[in-house]
């Protein structure tokens, strides 16, 4: 069955029945991206329904078979055991994407957002997110960024540095909500010298389930 729904989304990707994902370029350009393909909400919490704790399940579930490698064009469907979603294509009139508008406002729940970036070449610069509220993010299949947890959502706050490839740049993200606004906000910085200081952390704060904060050098 798996090879059936892989053959379609070739096919469909092939003869253009499913429309190209949302995609940026001349990047940095530090305006916010608006436009997503969407996909949720799938369950975020364990059967105890318990969403106090900072690493949840569904967070680390992956739906998509490949996080971060799976293929995605607007219109697939995602099946998971309860249910199916689709990935859709969301425009955000405001900087801040209200995913209670773009995928559900059902709390308890986790959804991904998709876009692409174009490069003429490779250039080093700064991905920017602000989340509510916790987030992990997949840039060009590897997982480079998690910080799950219940937080509002502060512009600019996660700040990782990336490289461009020459060609296309795939981003993913998965955004958990756990009650109350449930919102995104992407951007791409740049990253030169006389911002380093501004845009680049050296540190980042890690938490266990329990609460424990760790300070961790990014290398």
């Amino acid at each position: 069955m798996r090879h059936v729904a892989w053959f379609l989304v070739c096919v469909l990707a092939a003869t253009g029945a499913w429309a190209e994902a949302p995609t940026y370029g001349a990047e940095p350009s530090q305006q916010f991206f608006k436009e997503w393909l969407v996909c949720g909400p799938f369950p975020l919490a364990g059967p105890d329904g318990n969403v106090d704790a900072i690493r949840l399940p569904g967070m680390y579930q992956d739906y998509l078979g490949g996080e971060g490698t799976a293929p995605i064009a607007e219109g697939q469907a995602v099946a998971f055991d309860g249910g199916q979603c689709v990935w859709k294509r969301f425009v955000s009139p405001d900087d801040r994407v209200s995913l209670d508008d773009a995928v559900s406002k059902e709390d308890k729940s986790v959804a991904y957002a998709y876009c692409e970036v174009q490069a003429a070449e490779p250039k080093a610069c700064v991905l920017a997110l602000g989340s509510n509220d916790g987030v992990r993010v997949w840039f060009n299949g590897e997982l480079v960024w998690e910080n799950p947890g219940s937080r509002g959502l502060e512009v600019d706050s996660d700040q990782i540095p990336v490289v461009l490839h020459a060609g296309k740049n795939t981003l993913l993200l998965k955004v958990e909500e756990r009650g109350g606004k449930w919102q995104l906000a992407a951007r791409m910085l740049p990253l030169d010298t006389a911002s380093l200081g501004e845009h680049f952390k050296l540190f980042t704060v890690t938490r266990a389930d329990e609460g424990t904060a760790t300070l961790k050098y990014r290398q």
